[in-house]
């Protein structure tokens, strides 16, 4: 009985130099985080401090892996060259590693596309023009003509207006 009461105490012994030993070293670990900040650090700014480093821990876990996907998708699009069948995969690899480089080339290719298509219809309009010159051609509608806008008469004479035109009498100077 007496030893496994010692055994007892010896294990709650052992567990307060435990805790002791944790004390200890969260006490070392404060004293080099305040030599590293250059002051001592309060428990909202410890929280912040942590707050950040898993942030930036999530950001370069992220930047990871997205440049594991790109180099999976370079090597789908490189395989895919040599590969003739897999061409459309090579657009779908390429949409996917470069999602702006790929919408700017759609906006490019729509408006060449649109201007493409739009010298194709003038080029037909004229060939048809051309090939059938007795077909009547449709023309645009004249604008409406604008009424004039009424005028005052006017004089017949207009230096003679000039000639009668009343002369003002001078002011006296004032002192």
């Amino acid at each position: 009985m007496l030893s496994g009461l010692g055994l007892r105490l010896g294990l709650e012994r052992g567990g307060e130099l435990t805790a002791a030993t944790a004390r200890e070293q969260q006490r070392r670990q404060e004293l080099e985080e305040a030599i590293h900040h250059g002051r001592w650090i309060d428990d909202e700014e410890r929280a912040l401090l942590a707050e950040q480093a898993a942030a930036e821990r999530q950001t370069l876990q992220r930047q990871q892996r997205l440049l594991l996907q790109r180099r999976a998708l370079a090597v789908l699009a490189i395989v895919a060259l040599v590969v003739w069948p897999l061409w459309p995969l090579v657009i779908v690899g390429a949409v996917a590693l470069y999602p702006r480089t790929s919408r700017r080339f759609l906006v490019a290719a729509l408006a060449s596309a649109a201007a493409v298509a739009l010298v194709v219809v003038l080029l037909v309009a004229q060939l048809l023009q051309r090939l059938l010159p007795g077909a009547p051609v449709p023309q645009a509608s004249p604008l409406p003509q604008a009424s004039p806008l009424p005028q005052a008469p006017r004089d017949p004479n207009p230096q003679q207006e000039l000639r009668q035109a009343p002369v003002l009498p001078e002011r006296p100077a004032s002192r």
